[in-house]
């Protein structure tokens, strides 16, 4: 029996997952942020410029976003297929 025969395990495994995508988008978005602080830092008191770090401080930032918007879909779903699992019983 896999687990989408079973609606309640596979409500367990997607709110699992939504926990993984929350924190990876946080961390990706934190770890971006700082690394743009320190980028910005670098640049205005140092005059030293880092444009392939910059790039990857964007690039973390992004995905972050993007992983946390995938999150709120992940967490509409499973809310929904939830709400619809209490309708059927």
């Amino acid at each position: 029996m896999s687990v989408s025969d079973r609606p309640g395990e596979w409500l367990a495994v997607a709110r699992k997952r939504h926990r993984y995508l929350v924190n990876g988008g946080l961390g990706l978005g934190l770890v971006g942020a700082l690394l743009a602080a320190w980028i910005a830092f670098e640049w205005f008191v140092r005059g030293i410029s880092h444009e392939v770090l910059a790039l990857v401080a964007g690039f973390a930032i992004l995905l972050g976003v993007q992983l946390l918007v995938l999150s709120t879909l992940t967490s509409l779903l499973v809310d929904l297929h939830e709400a619809e699992l209490e309708e059927s019983e």
